[in-house]
């Protein structure tokens, strides 16, 4: 999958232009789904710096149990963000997750 999207505003005190690009893959895996997708960012201020933004996550989601009367999944998730601070610095965070779903019938 692929995506881009762009926004300038010029109507408010901080005008601004912003990029997203995303790139998506989906595949089963074994008794699973796996999902990827990456998005490379970019807001600039008028008369300000620009900034470079990058997030990625992953998820795996397999069903547990399936029966009649529903079924039980899960999905554990990893996201990445990462973006420029100032002079060159760079900040990261991981976070992880884990979903459980319930779908009764």
């Amino acid at each position: 999958a692929f995506g881009m999207t762009s926004e300038i505003d010029d109507d408010t005190a901080e005008d601004f232009s912003a990029n997203t690009i995303r790139l998506g893959a989906k595949k089963k895996l074994g008794p699973g789904v796996l999902n990827t997708y990456f998005d490379i960012a970019s807001k600039s201020v008028t008369g300000g710096d620009e900034k470079a933004y990058n997030f990625l996550w992953m998820d795996y989601k397999y069903t547990v149990v399936k029966t009649d009367q529903g079924e039980l999944s899960v999905k554990p998730t990893w996201r990445r963000y990462a973006t420029d601070i100032t002079d060159g610095a760079k900040s990261a965070r991981n976070k992880f997750e884990l979903t459980i779903e319930m779908k009764f019938k």
